[in-house]
């Protein structure tokens, strides 16, 4: 017993928990009012051991108070106390009330974590307990106990090594053994949560995997119930562990186990589902898995309700297996587009954009039969099947696909009803032309400029999505685009001064086009509105309007006189964007944390660059000194901590260090000592695109006899692969 005595003032705890259950608000409030005031103090613990005797509704509101109460006052106890504690708790855990014994159980997994962490050791009499409690002769004594063990794996994880040999031999011993489902769940979680232990000693489950295996096989297609469920899952478990069994004939049993729990319960098969994938992603699938699963879809009923599930487990099982052999039977579902079989047709999609992503190698091979499905596919117009083809072209187009496989989409465009679908359609077809030559860009504007010059007619979403897609195909088309110009300027002239988004867009589109066709003599009116729309909207106070001026300015200088070109606004214009307050060295890295999603301002800050480098490069000798008034700013770019930011700063400096020679004695030395520095610090960045890029400027500074000792020995040691990045910039 507690050596001290229970205080008076602490009340009836009985009455208190009592109070603490009313429906009675009032009566409740002022019960938790009196608990607040009472937590914490150690001679709360010997009434809540005694509320737990008493039984009752009571017993089970001391318990959990006692589980919250235990962590915060051990410390405070004496040290004859705290055994008394531990030996009340253990004592409790041999409860009747499964309810109590649970809470008790939680009390305990605190008070172990209490001992291991302030007097360094394991709570011996614990296990010693649990050890009792797991082949006790009542059942609710063997829950518990397995119950209790599974907590103190998740919270004292490699503390326990010692214990792992019994433990898993307790839990094989259930697997094999046990009749009552509740033991037999309890135990399985043990398993689970071994499979989760982290570091060294890591358990050797493989006596526990074998009698999960014997058990499932046992029960063959008969498996039901949330018993064998949980073996399945724990069996996904270990297939997933660092320290999984699984290899070999007990891959193989587990994969057998998985198929035939296919044909069982609905539960079972769900969690089969998810075992195949599991050991394919661990342990290497093969493309056999993935074939059985694709006959699974060839035989099962359309409306069956977890076929999504097997078309996602069949997608993963290729995405693991990573096998060539798995193009074909994936290319065979694609048979099914514009019939009936939509979910069949789809999971083909997916696997192909699965296989384009982890083996690319047999892309060009299957573009004729990709080409045919997704011609059937169009033309039905089925949502779901139509959505994974797209996502299947936007695998192919990162992976640098052939552009063939996107032209039926091309073709389609003007026949596209589906709303849903136009905007990954134009994504799609953008992604394509990033890449295209400029004879495949030129082979398609047939089909494609007609449909996006009409949807500038349409809905602002459509305006914009369309307005995107045309700045890239005159973009990859360059001056092929000729034939098309004339139209183009006639439907963008009345939309580069319309409120955002659509106005800005339209004004980007208008420099992509009027570069396309190079000649001021030609659309003199869309030349003159577009340039003094675009030097206008360096000053607005939208960041798109700001941005796309800087990018129509970029790409009008590119094909006008220097002396045409308005400097000093657009020097203005880029050094107020570099310059500006974007968070990029406190708070950038949560605003950025998806690469390719960025915020108005980056995109202004990138298109400032563009233009410093375009810039730079197309002045006259006169006009230098004015462009080099962005040198520093364009330096300051090499802390931002974006690196898409930091690999355009090194392609913007790598030009400076080009026309360093071109620029005044004052100017070139000026400048010379920041680029040196910026370039410097970019070739130690940790990122290796922004070290490869930064060589390019580094290997400019050299040839121009400007650089520092410090951008020599930079430079080579990036070259070499010592720089801080150095082995992923010679590797990737």
């Amino acid at each position: 017993s507690f050596s001290f005595s229970v205080a008076a003032c602490m009340g009836d705890v009985a009455a208190l928990l009592c109070a603490l259950r009313s429906e009675d608000s009032q009566s409740r409030g002022l019960a938790e009012q009196e608990l607040a005031r009472v937590r914490g103090n150690p001679e709360l613990l010997p009434l809540l051991f005694l509320a737990i005797d008493g039984g009752g509704p009571n017993a089970q509101l001391a318990a959990v108070l006692l589980s919250w109460e235990v962590p915060r006052t051990f410390q405070l106890l004496p040290a004859e106390d705290r055994v008394a504690l531990q030996s009340r708790v253990l004592k409790s855990l041999e409860a009747s009330d499964r309810a109590v014994v649970r809470s008790v159980a939680d009390a305990a997994n605190s008070l172990a974590q209490a001992i291991a962490a302030n007097e360094d050791r394991l709570w011996v009499e614990l296990l010693q307990t649990l050890a009792q409690l797991v082949a006790s002769g009542q059942e609710l004594q063997r829950e518990m106990g397995f119950y209790t063990a599974s907590l103190l794996v998740e919270s004292l994880g490699p503390r326990l090594g010692g214990t792992w040999p019994a433990l898993v031999e307790s839990v094989a011993a259930s697997v094999r053994t046990e009749q009552s489902c509740a033991i037999r769940t309890a135990a399985l979680s043990v398993l689970e949560k071994l499979t989760e232990v982290e570091g060294q000693p890591a358990p050797d489950l493989t006596e526990a995997c074998e009698a999960v295996l014997a058990s499932l096989e046992m029960q063959g297609a008969g498996a039901a119930g949330v018993s064998a469920a949980a073996e399945l899952a724990a069996l996904r478990a270990i297939a997933e562990s660092e320290s999984s069994p699984l290899n070999g004939q007990l891959a193989a049993r587990a994969l057998n186990v998985a198929f035939v729990a296919l044909n069982s319960s609905s539960e079972c098969r769900r969690q089969a589902l998810q075992v195949l994938p599991a050991i394919a992603r661990c342990h290497g699938g093969s493309g056999e898995t993935c074939k059985r699963l694709l006959t699974m879809l060839e035989t099962a009923p359309r409306d069956h309700a977890d076929l999504p599930d097997v078309v996602e487990a069949a997608r993963q099982v290729a995405e693991y297996s990573s096998c060539e052999e798995m193009w074909q039977p994936l290319l065979q579902c694609l048979q099914a587009a514009g019939g009936p079989d939509v979910q069949r047709c789809a999971v083909g999609w997916q696997g192909v954009a699965t296989l384009a992503t982890s083996c690319s190698s047999k892309l060009d091979s299957a573009v004729s039969a990709v080409q045919a499905a997704l011609q059937r596919t169009w033309q039905h117009e089925d949502l779901h099947a139509s959505s994974a083809a797209l996502n299947a072209l936007e695998a192919i187009a990162c992976a640098d696909g052939p552009f063939e496989v996107v032209v039926p989409v091309c073709q389609g465009l003007s026949s596209l009803q589906s709303p849903e679908l136009l905007e990954p359609a134009l994504l799609v077809i953008r992604q394509f032309m990033e890449n295209a030559t400029t004879d495949q860009a030129a082979g398609v504007l047939a089909e494609v400029v007609p449909p996006l010059l009409l949807l500038l007619t349409g809905p602002m979403d459509a305006q914009c999505h369309a307005l995107e897609t045309l700045t890239q195909v005159m973009q990859a088309s360059c001056e092929l685009y000729l034939d098309h110009c004339s139209q183009t300027a006639e439907r963008l002239l009345p939309l580069i001064t319309s409120p955002a988004p659509v106005g800005p867009a339209a004004l980007e589109a208008t420099g992509s086009l009027l570069r396309a066709v190079a000649d001021v003599s030609v659309m003199p009116a869309l030349w003159q509105s577009a340039g003094a729309t675009a030097i206008a909207g360096l000053t607005s106070e939208e960041c798109s309007r700001r941005k796309a001026s800087l990018n129509c300015l970029t790409s009008l200088a590119s094909v006008l006189p220097a002396a045409e070109l308005p400097l000093a606004a657009v020097v203005a214009a880029a050094n107020a964007a570099l310059q500006s307050d974007d968070g990029s060295l406190a708070g950038v890295r949560k605003r950025y944390s998806v690469v390719g999603v960025f915020t108005g301002d980056m995109e202004e800050r990138l298109a400032a660059l563009r233009a410093a480098a375009l810039f730079v490069a197309v002045c006259d000798d006169a006009s230098l000194r004015v462009v080099f008034g962005m040198c520093n700013a364009v330096c300051t770019q090499v802390q931002h901590a974006h690196c898409t930011v930091r690999v355009q700063a090194c392609r913007t400096l790598e030009q400076f260090a080009r026309n360093l020679g071109r620029a005044d004695v004052p100017t070139a030395q000026g400048c010379s000592g920041s680029v040196n520095a910026a370039v410097c610090a970019l070739l130690n960045d940790p990122e290796a695109r922004v070290v490869e890029e930064a060589v390019y400027a580094a290997e400019e500074l050299v040839s121009q006899s400007v650089a520092t000792p410090g951008v020599v020995a930079a430079l080579s040691a990036a070259q070499q692969g010592s720089a801080p990045c150095g082995q992923l910039a010679v590797t990737s």
